[in-house]
């Protein structure tokens, strides 16, 4: 969960309030009152109601009482900040605090915003935001006859990160991944833990299916269903992470269910592959990070630049695709032949803003790579156009041209000027293809990164690669 791309990964887990009676007929409960608030007391029947029902669904019982909060949007907004600060801290150590706090403003605003019921696992209590029921219930159409059962599998999905947190500790459970990867995975597992028990619910209870959907919609804060890069976050949490611990349980039983938060999955590819997982298949995935960790302390930087590593993959691959507009097929077709990927940046934010960066996506095949080279190649033909179009700007292509680097397949060198008012900036890219891996390197306003620097990369690259692989068939002997 998760980004998260980064996305990032700190998943907000979103929700909404209240619960019913569980053998008794939801409509015949007062949910909100005739001003749309909530009081404790019909929030405390709610949770009475509905706490056995999870436990019989589970397996396991709520360790101590669900502690909750109702508080109006303000407050939640200044509590989620303090919040998410604290977690992206931990996460994303190499950014500096300017940067960190710029991230969130936005970010807690809208969720804020969004929120009718959020599990803070950290302060181990759910929140209820009673004021944005009604613009959330007006933004989905939900009439009054349905509120009740949306908000009693809203408050449940809250419920199960409460109760998987008293078993697992959510917060350290998810920072405990060694990357992003593993944290955007271990995301998935939360939220396909709720969704897997939140489903079950609805059906017991005969709530709609469209109204479990738009709970989870609700959770990431998706607004409607046509929006491609929401789609794949709600694909990516509720679909695949739901169909994960289906996985588990049908192979070892409901007593399994807690195997995924005692042994995470290390990566998004085996969200999507639960089988890779289960059955401890270890395919030839070659150590990006290592590589990229190896050549990065040679790139030049500039005083003031703060750096950073990420490891990614099958989820943040598809995501961006999308992002840029490729189709389903071809994203798909990429992220599931996505082993691993790694990336290293480094980032001067100033009125004229220096960026280096150094990408590698191990890829399944070479033809693979040179399918998703062909792709990138679109997206970069994309992006030129709509440079071209843009009011006082204009875009010179000053070299564009394959080059030959001794242990390469193929590599692209594309140096570009782009003027926009009276400032030009520099632009200098190579994409590659070395074996089944993708290797690009973008850098803007870098004058220290030459074309024949950026060439020597790339044999550092090759270089590297070969010890590394090398270093691979001694340790299998």
């Amino acid at each position: 969960m998760t980004d998260k791309n980064k996305p990032h990964l700190l998943k907000a887990f979103i929700k909404c309030l209240l619960i019913l009676t569980l053998g008794i007929a939801i409509s015949g409960c007062k949910i909100v009152d005739s001003k749309n608030s909530i009081d404790e007391k019909t929030v405390d029947e709610i949770i009475s109601k509905a706490k056995p029902v999870i436990e019989e669904i589970t397996g396991r019982k709520f360790k101590s009482e669900v502690e909750y909060k109702i508080v109006n949007r303000n407050d939640f907004q200044k509590i989620q900040t303090e919040n998410m600060l604290n977690e992206i801290r931990e996460w994303q150590k190499e950014m500096g605090e300017d940067i960190i706090k710029r991230m969130i403003e936005r970010s807690s605003q809208l969720r804020s915003q969004f929120y009718i019921a959020r599990h803070l696992h950290r302060k181990k209590t759910i929140y209820i935001i009673q004021n944005n029921i009604i613009p959330i219930k007006e933004l989905y159409e939900i009439s009054n006859e349905d509120l009740p059962d949306f908000l009693f599998i809203v408050i449940a999905h809250e419920m199960l990160h409460a109760l998987d947190n008293q078993h697992y500790d959510l917060a350290k459970f998810l920072f405990e991944g060694q990357n992003r990867e593993e944290v955007e995975a271990r995301g998935s597992v939360i939220g396909g833990s709720a969704a897997f028990v939140t489903r079950k619910l609805a059906a017991r209870l005969n709530i709609s299916e469209a109204l479990y959907k738009k709970s989870l919609m609700l959770d990431i804060c998706m607004k409607n269903e046509d929006d491609p890069i929401a789609n794949e976050t709600f694909n990516r949490y509720y679909v695949k992470g739901e169909q994960f611990m289906q996985a588990i349980i049908d192979k070892k039983g409901m007593e399994a269910y807690g195997s995924a938060f005692l042994s995470p999955p290390r990566s998004t590819r085996e969200i999507y592959n639960p089988a890779e997982y289960l059955d401890h298949i270890n395919l030839p995935i070659f150590d990006c990070e290592e590589l990229i960790k190896k050549v990065s302390v040679t790139l030049p930087k500039k005083e003031g630049m703060r750096s950073q590593t990420s490891v990614f993959g099958t989820t943040t691959i598809k995501g961006s695709l999308i992002n840029e507009g490729i189709n389903e097929e071809d994203a798909t077709f990429i992220a599931d032949n996505c082993l691993i990927a790694a990336s290293h940046s480094s980032i001067l934010q100033s009125i004229d803003p220096s960026v280096t960066s150094l990408t590698v996506i191990n890829l399944k095949k070479m033809d693979v790579a040179k399918k998703y080279s062909e792709i990138m190649g679109l997206i970069d033909q994309s992006k030129d156009e709509q440079q071209k179009a843009r009011l006082n700007t204009t875009l010179t292509i000053i070299k564009d041209e394959e080059v030959n680097i001794k242990g390469y397949q193929s590599a692209r060198l594309k140096i570009a000027d782009l003027k926009v008012d009276t400032k030009t900036m520099r632009k200098i890219v190579v994409n590659a293809i070395l074996d089944n891996l993708y290797i690009s390197s973008e850098n803007l306003n870098m004058e220290e990164l030459t074309e024949d620097k950026l060439i020597e990369v790339l044999k550092l690259i090759n270089s590297e690669y070969l010890k590394m692989k090398q270093g691979e068939k001694t340790s299998a002997l």
